[in-house]
């Protein structure tokens, strides 16, 4: 690891640490402590090249992170709300086999906090692109905001939070004088409603997410979600999702098996802004979950490559697997 990746990482756990060192404070007059979630995974991602002339794609990830919440974020519908939570996560990706301008190792990473007092929710988040230089290679690399929510709705199986917060990164946006204009207000919506039958949510942060399940905690659970950036839609291949049928051995989760179909994509840039590379793709895939651990396999179809948002390239199928592991004291 260079230099410049152990700076990067250093900024990261020190932004975590801050983070923690203020919630102490914040907290310091309630009872119990943090409930810490530390996990790490692995994902390995495999392509077969177009022809002969080409070498296989190989993407290999690697990351890290823990979750820390205090109090109670989701109560009963007669209690107050009064949480915490932190979210840390740092990634690496080493990618092979495409332009040699483009392959090697990209960073990123996410922090997001979140405080709920009774009605009133408080939101801070940084999050970068997988990047040569995350944060230090521009605004484009990277989108920070802070935000304030009210729920509006609160009633048996029903929640809605709508607020606006200021977001921080290159949208886009110039000015006269050709220098970017920063800072947007974005919308924040959280949207969930349920029933024994079924739960929905929605989600307008950073990204737009819906999410259908039905049967939830039932032994066979059927669950459906969408995932769109709003800031970066061009089209159907833009819009990510994942549909997946679980089956559920216990019912705290200690025990699962599943079979799924999703549409993935990674996105890796430049330090230089329009230098960006791009790989999306189908899968059908398994899963199997028990304490711990939790093991992914499947089978991709309908790859397509993306240099600089304009030049794209077939790929043939592949295969990619994965390890996760999660703890919770």
């Amino acid at each position: 690891m260079n230099s410049n990746n152990k700076y990067i990482k250093s900024y990261f756990f020190i932004l975590v640490l801050l983070t923690i060192i203020v919630s102490q404070s914040v907290f310091a007059e309630q009872e119990g402590g943090f409930s810490i979630s530390p996990f790490i995974n692995y994902n390995f991602s495999r392509f077969w090249p177009p022809d002969d002339t080409h070498s296989a794609l190989l993407v290999h990830s690697i990351g890290e992170g823990v979750e820390l919440t205090k109090g109670n974020l989701e109560p009963s519908t007669f209690e107050d709300r009064n949480g915490f939570r932190l979210k840390g996560e740092f990634k690496q990706y080493f990618i092979y086999g495409i332009e040699d301008e483009y392959k090697g190792m990209y960073n990123e990473f996410e922090i997001k906090v979140e405080r709920m007092i009774k009605r009133h929710f408080f939101l801070g988040i940084i999050s970068t692109s997988a990047a040569k230089k995350p944060v230090f290679g521009g605004l484009h690399t990277f989108i920070g905001g802070l935000g304030y929510g009210y729920e509006i709705i609160r009633k048996e199986g029903m929640s809605l939070i709508a607020g606006c917060g200021l977001a921080v990164s290159d949208f886009g946006i110039e000015l006269s004088n050709g220098t970017v204009w920063p800072i947007l207000p974005v919308p924040i919506i959280f949207f969930e409603a349920g029933t024994q039958l079924f739960e929905f949510s929605f989600e307008f942060l950073k990204d737009v997410k819906l999410e259908l399940t039905f049967f939830p905690e039932k032994k066979l659970e059927l669950s459906c979600e969408l995932e769109i950036d709003p800031f970066d839609f061009g089209g159907i291949r833009d819009l990510g999702f994942d549909a997946k049928l679980v089956y559920r051995f216990s019912q705290n989760d200690y025990m699962l098996i599943g079979l799924g179909i999703q549409k993935n994509g990674f996105g890796f840039l430049l330090s230089e802004k329009g230098k960006e590379y791009g790989l999306d793709f189908y899968s059908a895939y398994g899963f199997y979950k028990v304490s711990f651990l939790k093991l992914i396999g499947g089978y991709s179809f309908a790859a397509r490559e993306v240099y600089n948002g304009d030049r794209t390239r077939e790929l043939k199928d592949g295969f990619f697997a994965g390890v996760s592991l999660g703890w919770s004291f």
